[in-house]
């Protein structure tokens, strides 16, 4: 298929997990996974400021998922990904009494979040990372 008179040919890298949910989403919307990237983008679902973010975990820095903490009180990444973990993050959010103990990423791999309690700072180990 040849792009049309007012579209532009890009290349883009783009995490296989994600393009599988993208690819999920358009087979039940019965779309392209082009279509469907496309209104992502319109809708303004993609429209992340990487470079400015103060998200201290971040799905597009892998630096930030595998040695960052995070507080419940600091930023959520807003990029609309449906990452089942920033789901979890924002119930932690919601959910957490105390927020000067941190998570990490490997925290939000649960599937219920009731009563979190998360690390607490004056005990903070490399193991927990």
């Amino acid at each position: 298929m040849s792009p049309t008179k007012n579209t532009t040919v890009r290349g883009v890298r783009i995490k296989d997990e994600v393009l599988e949910r993208l690819g999920e989403r358009a087979k039940k919307r019965r779309w392209s996974v082009n279509h469907c990237i496309n209104f992502a983008i319109e809708g303004g679902r993609m429209d992340c400021k990487f470079e400015s973010c103060s998200a201290p975990i971040c799905p597009l820095d892998e630096q930030s998922m595998k040695k960052s903490i995070w507080y419940p009180d600091e930023d959520i990444c807003h990029k609309r990904l449906g990452l089942q973990w920033i789901k979890i993050q924002k119930r932690i959010a919601k959910r957490a009494k105390n927020k000067d103990r941190y998570f990490t990423r490997k925290d939000f791999d649960v599937t219920r979040v009731q009563s979190p309690r998360g690390h607490n700072p004056d005990t903070f180990r490399d193991t927990d990372i």
